[in-house]
């Protein structure tokens, strides 16, 4: 049953959650600070009901030791979204995300003497040729810029699950801990940014108004409500998913999520995506399902 409604939970959560973000973008493309905060805050709220006791926060793991990965993680997905109004299109941006498994393997091998099989090696070529070749398409310097904020992004977060590794290892794998801390502590980081904040909340207020349960809210608000809400389910999925599954079986599924969500990008945005972006993107999951191993007899 857990199992189920992990599936349940990724596909419903992170495919919608995807869909509602690219409404946002596709109105207001400099929305990328707003919607990172709307997220943290409802991660954090829904948190509250775990951690927070009679005798104050509680937790297993050291707070000392989340505050490297807190700004990683803050920076990262600030960057990822705001990268969406530099003209990346959204097929790409979900394609290009894939590309972890590359700066994985290449920090891994250069910071943590970590070693590879010749198999894991061919998987992360055949996903950087794919990469390449979802990126061949008419571009301007806006596009340029964002993907050199994808590529900072993509590194930082690499460095990012390593940390977050190291924390697991030693204190043990408290993930709904390290859920609630990265995103509340990640909080006070946003009010460097409160000037676009207010300037995007603004924005938003002057969208069309649609009646929700009697009362008229601006649209962008309601899609802004669904992506945050939409993101925690998303993130429970994949935790709930993790904690029942093989890490063999995390990898698949969480591809075929994101080839779902790049599928239904392209249909019901009607993005642009040539038959050179599909060869790449088809590559791409070809390269993690071999990197993941799904056909041999160890993960």
């Amino acid at each position: 049953m857990d199992l189920v409604l992990g599936l349940f939970l990724i596909f419903f959560g992170c495919c919608s959650n995807v869909y509602t973000l690219e409404l946002l973008v596709k109105n207001e493309p400099g929305s990328g600070h707003l919607v990172t905060f709307a997220q943290f805050l409802m991660v954090s709220i829904e948190g509250l009901r775990h951690h927070l006791g009679y005798n104050g926060f509680q937790h297993k793991i050291p707070l000392h030791n989340w505050f490297g990965i807190v700004v990683l993680f803050v920076i990262t997905s600030v960057l990822n979204n705001y990268a969406l109004g530099l003209n990346i299109a959204m097929p790409f941006h979900i394609i290009f995300r894939s590309g972890s498994l590359v700066m994985s393997m290449v920090i891994g091998f250069l910071f943590f003497k970590q070693r590879f099989s010749l198999r894991k090696i061919a998987s992360v070529l055949i996903v950087t040729v794919g990469i390449i070749l979802s990126s061949l398409q008419k571009h301007d310097m806006h596009y340029t810029e964002g993907v050199f904020v994808l590529v900072v992004a993509l590194v930082l977060s690499c460095f990012l699950g390593q940390f977050q590794q190291k924390v697991y290892q030693k204190y043990g794998s408290h993930w709904r801990e390290g859920l609630f801390y990265t995103h509340a502590m990640a909080l006070p980081f946003f009010y460097f940014l409160k000037s676009d904040l207010q300037r995007q909340w603004t924005q938003y207020s002057q969208s069309q108004p649609i009646a929700v349960f009697g009362y008229q809210i601006p649209i962008m608000y309601v899609y802004l409500l669904l992506n945050a809400f939409t993101q925690y389910v998303c993130i429970s999925g994949v935790q709930k998913l993790a904690s029942v599954s093989t890490s063999v079986t995390l990898n698949l599924v969480l591809t075929l999520r994101k080839f779902v969500s790049l599928l239904l990008s392209v249909y019901l945005f009607q993005n642009p995506f040539s038959a050179t972006n599909w060869t790449g993107a088809v590559l791409v999951l070809i390269g993690t399902l071999l990197y993941s191993d799904l056909f041999g007899k160890h993960r």
